[in-house]
């Protein structure tokens, strides 16, 4: 398991703001 991870596989996360 990699801890960097591509946008590209997380759209939601590129529109959720960090909490």
């Amino acid at each position: 398991h990699s801890l960097i991870i591509p946008k590209a596989h997380f759209p939601s996360l590129e529109a959720t703001p960090p909490s």
